[in-house]
């Protein structure tokens, strides 16, 4: 096997063992939660500024579209579908350009999106509603979970890298849908 068929196979396997890692760290996260918040008083973590607060969110942030289950299942699917599309269209960078290390950051970051969404999928799936329990004190904010944390994250580092770390024609080759042929 080639050395880039093996970086390729490595980097398949480390999205797949991080996205399974997160996974794992936000339903055990929602499962305490069940098991030690619901029905219960708040629990203060760090007084005045975050405490851990039970919620079944059938909606999204402050309950907007609230009870839109199958609309969210639809989005999240068609988001990891186009996600995919463009890991495997980094793969292919990645062999074009070894020397540059933003698409591997870039990888790793759609990898943890994508652990995000299917975190809140699971949910919504098994239950009809994502399991919420961290709220903010100090700011008027939504109560979220580990998976929230890890979408918002991976959207600020995706906007950070889209501005500084991209090249313009490498973001082209990235979201072009059909190759032009002369």
């Amino acid at each position: 096997m080639s050395n880039n068929h093996n970086k390729r196979n490595n980097t398949f396997l480390y999205s797949t063992v991080l996205i399974f890692i997160l996974l794992a760290l936000d339903q055990f996260t929602k499962y305490l939660a069940v098991t030690h918040l619901k029905d219960q008083d708040d629990y203060i973590l760090l007084p005045g500024l975050i405490r851990f607060s039970y919620l079944e969110n059938d909606g999204a942030a402050w309950g907007m579209l609230s009870g839109q289950i199958v609309w969210f299942i639809i989005v999240t699917v068609l988001l990891l579908a186009g996600i995919f599309f463009l890991m495997v269209r980094l793969n292919a960078m990645r062999k074009k350009h070894p020397e540059r290390k933003i698409f591997l950051l870039l990888q790793t970051d759609f990898t943890i999106l994508i652990a995000g969404a299917l975190g809140n999928l699971i949910d919504r799936l098994h239950n009809g509603y994502v399991i919420d329990f961290i709220k903010t004190d100090f700011i008027d904010f939504p109560v979220f979970n580990v998976a929230d944390c890890y979408v918002t994250v991976s959207c600020i580092l995706l906007f950070i890298l889209l501005l500084f770390g991209i090249k313009e024609e490498e973001l082209d080759e990235l979201l072009k849908i059909k190759k032009n042929r002369k």
